[in-house]
């Protein structure tokens, strides 16, 4: 499972050649919009109406007016389990945990200010927090599971009780605060990016800021990453520079220039990190920060990337996702209908089943196990063996795990399977298309529609995917 959710949230802006950002203006005919001001470095979402789309001036396709009926092979299919209305356009990308009562919980914020929990299996509010502004940033949680921690556009970090969604605590940057929070497995702290051009690590359970290390170049939209071997913390920012810190004290150590905005939030790799820029290029940049391979795509990069199996795979404003190799060969590529802001998820139907029995098999013997799972780079991820607080009662099953049940290898420029289990992926264009395509070539083997564009990031868990969507609502689609 993944801990830490991170999305892609860039749509009403233009990037020009001097590397200056503007904010588009959207028409709209339709109810229940909101207005947005923005400057160089304030990215927000356009509005959303529960009766359509409004027509933007960017190179974002329309979302089309009439649903169409999911496109399925091999027998698979999209079917609504439930939606949640959270009042206004949903840009996060959701996070499940199973909570010690047992419940499992979608922690999600919106732009309607309010942060939401609400159950798994029935769609059901567990809790509901209004906090101080919008909320585009997803959500991580603690180490020990008590606390949910979300960014918001009021320039707080907050920190709120997993169970009841009581405010435990807020932490003040300099600026809006867009950039999903990750923690740390070495440390435990929680480490957030900023418009005020900083990187923050703070101890939620103290109530204490440690370290907050000015990066500058631009606001840091991007989420950040962590490795633990090296000790290394990674960051992006919109002036288009990639930097690493030191994880023990925040030391900034070295800086890459991009030389254009970065949205893409870096993703780690065996040997360094991988990431996206609206240059078009996808850089691949070791941990001495030098460049080691860059890939050209066709048009801008905002995706996030997401490493499985010795492959990344990342969307673009081409309306392509994107498989390479780990040297930055194309295995292959597939078109949808138009951008892709998404991350991809992976997944394999047959496992959650079985990782459901050893959730439940596990739970007899500790009530307070916690598992939980999101749209994230695996240097966010949280194994068991890399939790550090003694006699922690939480449990956490990191993605690697995953990904090691069927290994699969590279050879001669395809992906060759070494397990028996049918591999999937899963992710999002913004003209409201969701996708599953099959990992080992790419063909589209369904894809639904939702009523608004989608630039939240797809989750699946027990045979379930969860999505944010500009219509207001978050979704739960059973895989079937």
């Amino acid at each position: 499972m993944r801990c830490v959710s991170r999305c892609n949230r860039c749509s009403n802006w233009l990037v020009h050649m001097d590397n200056t950002i503007s904010d588009f203006k959207y028409f709209s005919y339709f109810v229940n919009e909101w207005d947005v001001e923005s400057d160089l470095h304030s990215f927000t979402a356009v509005s959303s109406s529960k009766f359509g789309f409004k027509k933007n001036m960017n190179q974002i396709e329309d979302v089309p007016t009439e649903t169409p009926t999911t496109k399925s092979t091999y027998g698979l299919s999209l079917n609504e389990k439930w939606m949640y209305n959270t009042g206004k356009c949903v840009d996060a990308s959701p996070l499940i945990a199973s909570l010690s009562d047992g419940s499992m919980a979608v922690f999600i914020g919106s732009h309607s200010h309010k942060f939401s929990a609400i159950l798994f299996d029935s769609g059901q509010l567990l809790w509901e927090t209004t906090l101080g502004n919008r909320i585009e940033s997803s959500v991580c949680i603690t180490l020990c599971g008590e606390f949910v921690i979300v960014g918001c556009y009021d320039y707080n970090l907050y920190a709120v009780n997993s169970m009841n969604g009581d405010i435990w605590w807020k932490y003040q940057t300099g600026g809006e605060i867009k950039s999903s929070p990750v923690v740390d497995p070495v440390t435990s702290l929680v480490i957030c990016g900023s418009h005020d051009q900083c990187l923050h690590a703070v101890d939620v359970k103290v109530k204490k800021k440690v370290w907050c290390t000015m990066i500058g170049h631009g606001s840091i939209f991007a989420s950040p990453c962590v490795s633990s071997q090296p000790h290394l913390i990674f960051c992006a920012t919109l002036g288009g520079i990639v930097a690493a810190l030191h994880g023990d004290n925040g030391k900034l150590l070295w800086k890459y220039n991009c030389t254009k905005p970065v949205f893409s939030s870096p993703m780690l790799t065996k040997s360094g990190i991988c990431v996206g820029c609206v240059n078009k290029q996808i850089y691949h940049i070791n941990f001495q920060g030098q460049k080691t391979w860059t890939f050209t795509a066709e048009d801008l990069v905002f995706s996030s990337p997401t490493v499985v199996d010795d492959v990344i795979l990342v969307g673009s404003n081409d309306c392509h996702l994107y498989c390479l190799s780990m040297e930055g060969y194309l295995i292959w590529k597939v078109k949808v209908e138009s951008a892709v802001y998404s991350s991809a998820f992976t997944f394999t139907l047959n496992y959650f089943h079985q990782c459901h029995d050893i959730i439940k098999t596990k739970r007899k013997d500790s009530e307070s196990n916690m598992y939980f799972l999101s749209n994230c780079s695996p240097p966010n991820v949280l194994k068991k063996e890399d939790v550090s607080c003694k006699n922690n009662p939480y449990n956490l099953l990191g993605a690697e795990q995953i990904n090691e049940l069927n290994a699969d290898t590279i050879q001669n420029g395809t992906i060759q399977k070494n397990g028996k289990v049918k591999k999937f992926v899963t992710f999002s264009s913004t003209n409201g298309y969701l996708y599953i395509v099959d990992f080992y070539s790419g063909e589209i083997i369904l894809k639904h529609f939702l009523s608004g564009q989608i630039f939240s990031s797809p989750v699946v868990y027990d045979n379930c995917l969860v999505v944010g969507c500009r219509n207001d609502f978050v979704y739960c689609l059973s895989i079937k």
